[in-house]
C-alpha cells in the first residue's frame, strides 16, 4: 500500500525530483504513469563488499575481450544479446556499511578493462590504471562503487529498489532477523536517502527495510516507523518495501479467514504510534482512508535469484 497527505504533495511539489506513490495496488510516478515493476533481484553487496557477479563477469560489454556483452546488456533490451531479459526494476541488496567504506576496494574482475576504452567492462569501477599494461590497477572503495552502479542504471533507464538490512556490516556476522541500534539504523537510513536525494537519482523508486524469511519478534513496526520518520524529513519521493514471509500480525482476521489477505490498517497504525511515528509520517505513509496516496509497499520474500513478483498492496500485485 502507499499514500500522500496534502502535506506530503506540498513537499513534492516543492522538490524538482521524481515521486511515487500508489493507488489501487499499481504503483505511480508523479505524473499518474504506472511503473511496471517488471523486475529482477542481483545479489549486489549482499552480505559482502564484492559486487557479485562481477568477479568473474563484466557490467558492460568488452569488445576486446571474448566476453563482448556484461551484466547491463543482459538486463535492458539489447537485440545483440539473445538472452536480455527487457527488465524495469533492479533490487540491489547492501549492508549499511558500505556507505561508509572509503578505504577498501571493491572486488569486481580487473581482467575485463581496457585502459583504451576505459567505459567498457568494468572500467567504471577504476581508480587507477596501469602506468604501462592495458588494465585498470586499483578499483574504487566499496562506498564509491555503490554510488557508480546507481548512477549507471540511472543511464540506462533501469529503476532501482534498494535493499538496506538491519544489521550494519559485512563483517559483523550478524545473521538475518537480527537487529542493530535503531539509533544506528536511523542514521544509516539518513545518511542512504540523503545521497539518493543529493545525486538526484530519480530512478531509485524505494528502499527494501525488510526482507526476511523469518518472523522478526516486533521488529517489523520499529523499522517501518524509523525509516518512515526519516524518509519523509529528507527525501518524501521515496516508497518504502516490505518483504516478509510471515505477515499474520499485519493481516485484518476476519478478510484472512476468507481467503482475503487485506492489511489491517488500524492495528499497523496502532502499532507504528507506539514505535513513535510522526502524525504527519504516518499519513504520508499509509495515505487516506481509502489506501490512496500511501508510502508503503508489501512484497513477497525474494532472493537474488528469484525474479520478483511485487505487489503494492495485498492481493493486488503489480504489473
Amino acid at each position: 500500500m502507499i499514500y500522500k497527505t496534502v502535506h506530503a504533495l506540498l513537499m513534492l511539489i516543492s522538490l524538482d525530483v521524481a515521486a511515487y506513490y500508489t493507488e489501487q495496488g499499481k504503483i505511480h510516478s508523479e505524473e499518474g504513469d504506472i511503473i511496471q515493476i517488471r523486475g529482477v533481484s542481483w545479489p549486489g553487496f549482499q552480505d559482502t563488499r564484492i559486487l557479485q557477479g562481477l568477479q568473474s563477469n563484466p557490467f558492460y560489454g568488452i569488445p576486446s575481450h571474448k566476453r563482448d556483452y556484461g551484466l547491463m546488456d543482459v538486463l535492458v533490451a539489447n537485440s545483440n544479446v539473445p538472452d536480455s531479459m527487457q527488465h524495469k526494476t533492479v533490487h540491489i541488496p547492501i549492508q549499511a556499511g558500505i556507505l561508509y567504506d572509503i578505504d577498501g576496494t571493491v572486488g569486481v574482475d580487473l581482467s575485463f578493462t581496457d585502459v583504451n576504452h576505459q567505459r567498457e567492462g568494468n572500467g567504471l569501477f577504476c581508480k587507477t590504471w596501469e602506468r604501462t599494461g592495458p588494465h585498470c590497477q586499483v578499483a574504487v572503495s566499496p562506498k564509491d562503487a555503490f554510488w557508480r552502479v546507481l548512477d549507471e542504471m540511472q543511464n540506462n533507464r533501469m529503476n532501482v529498489v534498494i535493499d538496506m538490512p538491519h544489521w550494519p556490516d559485512p563483517d559483523d556476522s550478524m545473521q538475518e532477523g537480527a537487529v542493530h541500534d535503531l539509533a544506528q539504523y536511523q542514521q544509516d537510513m539518513t545518511v542512504l536517502v540523503e545521497k539518493i536525494k543529493l545525486h538526484e537519482l530519480e530512478n531509485v523508486i524505494g528502499i527494501n527495510i525488510i526482507n526476511m524469511p523469518s518472523p522478526l519478534a516486533g521488529l517489523d513496526t520499529k523499522a517501518i516507523a524509523t525509516a518512515a520518520n526519516v524518509v519523509f524529513d529528507a527525501y518524501p519521493e521515496l516508497l518504502l518495501f516490505v518483504n516478509e514471509a510471515y505477515s499474520k500480525p499485519l493481516l485484518d482476521s476476519a478478510s484472512a479467514n476468507l481467503g482475503i489477505a487485506q492489511c489491517d490498517r488500524a492495528k499497523l497504525e496502532e502499532a507504528l504510534k507506539e514505535q513513535g511515528i510522526d502524525s504527519e509520517a504516518l499519513d504520508w505513509l499509509l495515505g487516506d482512508e481509502l489506501g490512496q496516496n500511501a508510502h508503503l509497499v508489501f512484497s513477497p520474500h525474494m532472493h537474488h535469484a528469484d525474479v520478483a513478483g511485487w505487489s503494492s498492496a495485498f492481493g493486488l500485485a503489480s504489473k
